[in-house]
């Protein structure tokens, strides 16, 4: 492995890998907006392209790794530490995620790159990988990049709402990035036993303890303020029933009473013409009665 920063560059094998890489990166974020542009509509959804690529590709080649360990044997001497052209070829590739990232990230999408997660982190790690080859680390690197899967979990779900899952993230987020990097670190303390190969993951961890820390807190707002907004709704939703109950009553009211009152005209009709038919008492002729009969009529319509 190589010893001096120098010794990395000049690598061909890593040079090449990252120059075509970093060409890659461009073609992929272009072509895959330019073939489904209703999935990658918004800003925020193409801001999470590369991301969900890097660590789908991340996680993929971090498993034969995570499966080669042995808890038989001292880290520098795991099987995947052997794997050096491998391992090259994947920190290019990870190097040029993150050189992709800041350059379309501050042309084409400036406002989801995070002071933080996006520029601070990406710097961190363009220093971290390289000085990881040259001290005989980049096997552990892509060892512990498995530590990709929740970043895997938020980019898809930043892309598609439909699949987020909280629970799914915050899950696989402190399973790895909390109790597996505590793991690696107790690996990195009893097979190297000195600061400048502990240094790495023991720097490393606080960021990812502040970002779940910051996560717990986001999950806590989220929930009192579900909690809150509850017994509003359940009032709200109880008002509108009483309402349409109330409408209903009335509707039916008033449907009741019209029926009511066209029977009432109904009778009174029919003995007004009995009275003019039949001759009432007080009529003296057949004009006088039917004159007196849609008198009473026009009477009781006034009424």
């Amino acid at each position: 492995m190589p010893r001096i920063f120098s010794d990395v560059i000049s690598d061909p094998i890593f040079t090449v890998s990252l120059v075509a890489f970093c060409c890659f990166q461009v073609v992929f974020y272009h072509g895959l907006i330019y073939l489904y542009p209703k999935s990658f509509a918004t800003t925020k959804q193409r801001g999470w392209i590369l991301t969900a690529l890097n660590s789908l590709v991340s996680v993929a080649v971090a498993i034969p790794y995570n499966l080669s360990f042995s808890g038989k044997v001292f880290l520098p001497e795991q099987a995947f530490q052997s794997w050096t052209q491998t391992t090259t070829i994947f920190c290019a590739f990870f190097m040029s995620y993150l050189i992709g990232d800041l350059v379309l990230g501050t042309l084409c999408y400036p406002s989801q790159m995070n002071p933080w997660t996006g520029y601070f982190h990406h710097t961190l790690y363009l220093i971290l990988i390289p000085l990881s080859m040259t001290i005989d680390l980049a096997g552990n690197f892509v060892w512990m990049c498995i530590l990709e899967l929740p970043t895997l979990i938020l980019a898809v779900a930043q892309i598609d709402k439909s699949l987020r899952s909280d629970l799914l993230f915050g899950a696989s987020y402190f399973t790895t990035r909390i109790v597996l990097h505590v793991f690696a670190i107790y690996q990195f303390y009893i097979g190297y036993r000195d600061i400048v190969h502990l240094l790495i993951p023991v720097g490393i961890f606080p960021l990812h303890a502040m970002w779940f820390r910051q996560w717990c807190r986001q999950q806590l707002r989220l929930r009192r303020k579900e909690a809150a907004a509850s017994p509003a709704d359940d009032s709200r939703a109880t008002q509108e029933i009483q309402k349409q109950i109330s409408e209903a009553v009335d509707d039916l009211t008033r449907r009741t009473r019209d029926q009511a009152s066209q029977k009432s005209y109904s009778a009174d009709n029919h003995k007004d013409v009995a009275a003019v038919f039949l001759g009432k008492k007080g009529h003296g002729s057949h004009a006088g009665r039917l004159r007196a009969a849609m008198g009473k009529r026009a009477s009781s319509l006034k009424n």
